[in-house]
């Protein structure tokens, strides 16, 4: 789960449906397809973070997939993918998303 700076949204992973996003908007939910995403029973293991103005948000599913989300919309802004496997991302700023299992530094601009 992952909650958004102004605590205005919040979202989660659907237990049952991996590829499915619920995001809470004054306590009404909204479902989102993840596009691309791949479950893994194995890793069993998404994460999702939001950008520190609330304005994207990133969703690893698991094998080789980042989504980021324009929260507005919910339109893929990005998918970052071909690499082994994202274990963990972190919003450096507005901007620029890193994805620290990767030791690699994806930037976003817009």
């Amino acid at each position: 789960m992952a909650l958004s700076a102004d605590g205005l949204q919040a979202a989660t992973l659907n237990q049952l449906q991996r590829n499915i996003l619920t995001v809470y908007e004054n306590g009404t939910p909204r479902t989102v397809q993840l596009p691309g995403a791949r479950v893994d029973a194995a890793l069993n293991m998404y994460k999702l973070a939001y950008s520190p103005n609330g304005r994207r948000l990133a969703v690893i599913s698991p094998g080789s997939t980042v989504a980021v989300f324009d929260v507005k919309r919910w339109e893929v802004l990005a998918e970052l993918s071909g690499h082994e496997s994202f274990m963990d991302l972190a919003w450096i700023d507005d901007a620029t998303l890193a994805s620290c299992a990767m030791r690699l530094i994806h930037g976003l601009y817009g």
